[in-house]
């Protein structure tokens, strides 16, 4: 009778989960591995997009502030 091994392999960030299983232990073991480190790739990879999506906001808000301070002092002129 030949043993079945089983992995369970879970990213929390991107709720992924999965079953991995096979009769080599090893091989199993580095297909978990590899499941995982691609969807921590995958990840890592959303998470800079979200930082550059995040900076471009911040530009725009400081561009905007920049603006209307511009246009107070103008007006405090006049």
């Amino acid at each position: 009778m030949a043993y079945r091994y089983t992995r369970e392999v879970s990213h929390q960030g991107l709720g992924k989960y999965r079953v991995i299983s096979g009769t080599d232990e090893y091989t199993v073991a580095a297909k978990a591995q590899a499941q995982a480190s691609e969807w921590e790739q995958k990840w890592q990879q959303l998470l800079a997009i979200q930082r550059e999506k995040q900076q471009v906001l911040d530009q725009k808000q400081r561009a905007q502030e920049s603006k209307e301070r511009k246009k107070e002092e103008i007006e405090e002129k006049l």
